[in-house]
């Protein structure tokens, strides 16, 4: 009898351990707290082309890609801009303003404060590994500014 417990105990600790292993990992698993920068910003218009704007702006601004975006735990968003491309980037610092999210399970919401008009921005994410996704549904944001009626933006951040 003691013998068929303490297998029952293998048995369940083993199970335990294999599905803490093989659980998908969301924002909830991993903090969002750190430095990431941006690797992909992939655009699905409404015609169901699919564009990846992160090399079409880096192509055009290079610094660009050493932009590092730090998300602090008290819900700040920093954009940490390298010295050399602050003039590059200067007639669009609105755009790369430090902003405000709060993330509840994998729904985050970004609020930037340099734009007023604009409302806040609810994404979806998925942390795993070092790669964070934001999933941003147009729909699902009928507020938002979308002049070409693009359907969604899936935003992808390498952790630093």
């Amino acid at each position: 009898m003691k013998k068929n417990a303490n297998h029952h105990r293998l048995f369940w600790g083993v199970m335990l351990i294999l599905c803490w292993a093989i659980q998908p990992v969301s924002g909830a698993g991993q903090s969002i707290v750190g430095k990431w920068t941006r690797t992909a910003a992939i655009l699905t218009e409404a015609d169901g082309t699919v564009t990846d704007m992160q090399p079409l702006v880096e192509k055009q601004m290079p610094c660009v890609a050493s932009i590092v975006y730090e998300f602090t735990a008290s819900g700040a968003q920093k954009t940490i801009i390298p010295g050399d491309c602050l003039t590059a980037m200067k007639p669009l610092a609105k755009l790369y303003a430090d902003a405000e999210y709060v993330l509840t399970g994998n729904k985050l919401t970004v609020k930037a404060p340099a734009m007023p008009d604009f409302p806040p921005s609810v994404y979806l994410i998925k942390i795993q590994g070092d790669t964070m996704t934001w999933d941003f549904q147009y729909a699902d944001n009928p507020s938002y500014p979308n002049p070409t009626k693009a359907k969604h933006l899936r935003v992808v951040y390498k952790k630093v």
